[in-house]
């Protein structure tokens, strides 16, 4: 698994990319403009359940099938902006 953040492009160019990384599985969120976006990938072998997203997050439980383990994975990308870091901290209180 991969998590690319910052990647200042909408869902259909994100896949393009990501499937030209040979990454044949995905979630995307689009960027607001020339900010943000984010992108989950991987490959087979995992099995991931989309739990939540937003424009800074992506959360998801992954079920290992070689290892029979299931596990939580969040990538979060926090604003570098001062006066969005209490929204940055109270999606992580809720994520946790």
């Amino acid at each position: 698994m991969v998590f690319f953040m910052e990647t200042k492009l909408n869902r259909v160019q994100m896949e393009k990319v990501r499937r030209r990384l040979r990454f044949t599985n995905g979630i995307e969120v689009d960027s607001d403009g020339s900010k943000g976006g984010l992108c989950l990938a991987w490959k087979g072998g995992v099995s991931v359940g989309l739990q939540s997203f937003s424009r800074r997050h992506i959360d998801v439980l992954a079920n290992d099938q070689h290892e029979d383990q299931q596990w939580r994975f969040t990538g979060f990308y926090g604003s570098s902006y001062v006066r969005e870091r209490e929204d940055s901290w109270n999606l992580l209180r809720r994520l946790g």
